[in-house]
């Protein structure tokens, strides 16, 4: 890469600003396709646009993969699709149908799908961090012998930040 060319594109490769750009198309387009949906009576189902939100997922897409976890809130139709979610599950489970990627129970608000790395959609605004904390604890309980300490059926918060802080377990909240 060229010093002019690192100085107009941040240093990122070419070919991960076209990833990116395709990616924000892509979610761009499943908008464009909801909202046409929902305005035309086709679909009957709750949404919220996320339209001029496409570039933050579609980034953050090019930096993970599967094995990386995510926690969203029910407004993150755009991160599920960023993550690689199956479109076809994902349109299922908002229109309430058993084909869903939880058999039509969750809707939009409640979209899982683990194979993606998308582990949970919550519904209620803050409580996808500890969700996340839970995760990634688990994540590096899991490949150690180290277990979680509890006391008096609660997990400490000091406790938590302890074992993330010792371990260097690695928690990105946007």
């Amino acid at each position: 890469m060229t010093e002019a060319s690192s100085r107009t594109n941040l240093g990122i490769e070419p070919e991960v600003l076209v990833e990116i750009y395709r990616q924000m198309s892509r979610i761009h387009e499943v908008d464009k396709a909801i909202k046409s949906g929902t305005q035309s009576g086709k679909f009957q189902m709750t949404y919220w646009p996320m339209t001029g939100q496409e570039a933050i997922p579609a980034t953050l897409a090019s930096l993970t993969d599967k094995n990386d976890y995510m926690v969203t809130i029910y407004r993150g139709i755009h991160d599920q699709v960023a993550k690689g979610v199956d479109l076809y599950g994902m349109f299922a489970e908002a229109l309430g149908r058993e084909g869903g990627l939880n058999k039509g129970k969750g809707g939009s608000p409640h979209i899982s799908d683990p194979s993606s790395g998308s582990m949970v959609t919550t519904a209620i605004v803050g409580a996808g961090a500890p969700i996340a904390n839970g995760l990634a604890i688990s994540r590096v309980t899991e490949f150690s012998d180290m277990r979680p300490h509890f006391s008096n059926g609660v997990f400490r918060l000091f406790d938590t930040i302890r074992l993330m802080s010792n371990n260097r377990i690695a928690l990105l909240v946007i």
